[in-house]
């Protein structure tokens, strides 16, 4: 790559990284860094995240950032003076250092202070900004953009960690317009869903407020049923037909200590309420379940859970296996509750259907064919197109009593229509 090129490449990844200024959802497939102890660790990220440096360092404020010594970028200028022009120098004035300051509206600034200022405490009136927030949207030069930093900060929802992402894995995120669709559940139920969900997130400023300010001005949605029939999914289907993050999160992660489940909730509602984004609590049995005199642990890990969902003001998903079980002040705070059954003989086709389908388009794609015998074209049994499941075939699958995890789980390991063929036949012979 000659010199143009490569300037032509970092202008353009200059341009992405002014394009990612403030709050933005995207998916990323490749590197990330984290700098732990002055050891930069290497994550391997494929997902959705989002780019946020405020929160970012709101939530890290420790977290070290590259920055340029003062006296370091004086070293070449006065290298290169005259002994005259050090001679000449005002002896009076007062020796200088950058630091990285942010100002009420979240824009950082590279800044000139005195080197014994604390720039913690640190005041406007003190502080001479480089780059001035007038109000007016700035215009970066060739030059500037050729040394814009080429990671951005933000927050991997998969992996739950604040990582620096590489600008060359980030893109647009490809939203699944067929999710919701596809989500076996009662008709009815799904139109409720949409309505009450899409109706808080647009006019969630137009809530009205309980007897205290700030408080019921969240929506809290309850999905109960046996494990796999899709209350998880319900989830992440609802938030992918809105085009919104979701943020799940386990109880196991949340942990079981009132106080750390009160800082970390806390932040994680904080954050969520932020973006914009829908919360998931996935399995959050403990911190629902009936409160008992003799057991001082769980009744304090309630009624913080219930203290924290009283007054969040976002989107919240609960799931559970156990909703007998749910103390009577969560009634109260749900404001819909889905129950799912055991998956119907019906239900198991649709998902059945839904699943073979996403293979044998896979297959489609990479040019897998299977002959009428199920083996692979150009194998033994010669060569042939791919054989269709007829419905008959999706039936007796559907006669298996599995769950949709299970279904998900012998399909999704399949690369191509040949394997997914003797797949279901040895399920059928079982």
């Amino acid at each position: 790559m000659g010199e143009q090129g490569l300037r032509k490449q970092l202008v353009e990844r200059g341009q992405t990284f002014v394009a990612l200024q403030g709050m933005n959802y995207r998916t990323i497939n490749g590197l990330a860094y984290r700098k732990d102890k002055r050891v930069v660790l290497k994550v391997s990220v494929k997902g959705r995240v989002m780019i946020d440096p405020a929160i970012f360092r709101r939530i890290n404020p420790n977290y070290q950032l590259s920055y340029i010594k003062q006296d370091e970028v004086a070293k070449d200028d006065s290298d290169s003076e005259s002994d005259s022009d050090k001679d000449s120098e005002d002896s009076d004035a007062e020796p200088t250092r950058l630091i990285l300051w942010k100002d009420k509206h979240g824009k950082k600034h590279l800044i000139n202070v005195p080197v014994n200022t604390n720039a913690e405490n640190a005041t406007t009136e003190k502080l001479e900004a480089v780059d001035r927030d007038d109000g007016v949207q700035h215009t970066f030069t060739e030059e500037e953009l050729l040394i814009a930093s080429p990671v951005v900060l933000g927050f991997a929802f998969s992996e739950k960690y604040w990582l620096e992402f590489s600008l060359l894995g980030v893109s647009e995120i490809q939203w699944n317009k067929e999710a919701f669709d596809s989500l076996v559940i009662p008709e009815t139920y799904k139109q409720n869903l949409k309505g009450l969900v899409s109706s808080h997130r647009f006019n969630a400023a137009k809530t009205i407020d309980d007897v205290i300010q700030g408080k019921g001005k969240g929506m809290v949605v309850v999905l109960h049923g046996p494990p796999g029939v899709g209350k998880t999914l319900t989830a992440e289907s609802i938030a992918e037909h809105l085009k919104c993050p979701l943020y799940a999160v386990s109880a196991g992660e949340l942990g079981t200590n009132s106080a750390c489940l009160e800082r970390d909730l806390n932040r994680i509602m904080d954050i969520t309420h932020s973006w914009g984004a829908m919360l998931l609590i996935d399995e959050a049995d403990v911190f629902m379940e009936a409160r008992q005199p003799n057991d001082i642990h769980r009744n304090s890990l309630v009624s913080v859970f219930l203290r924290l969902l009283e007054y969040y003001q976002g989107i919240l998903f609960l799931t559970t296996n156990r909703v007998e079980t749910l103390d009577e002040a969560f009634q109260s705070r749900i404001h819909m509750g889905i129950r799912y059954k055991e998956l119907t003989a019906r239900a198991r086709m649709e998902i059945w259907k839904h699943h073979i389908k996403k293979v044998i388009d896979m297959g489609a794609d990479n040019n897998d064919h299977v002959d009428n015998a199920g083996n692979a074209a150009g194998g033994g049994g010669g060569g042939g197109t791919c054989m269709p499941f007829r419905d008959d075939h999706i039936e007796d699958l559907a006669r298996k009593v599995l769950n949709g995890r299970q279904v998900s789980n012998n399909t999704s390991s399949l690369p191509s229509p040949p394997s997914l063929l003797v797949c279901t036949r040895s399920l059928l012979q079982s």
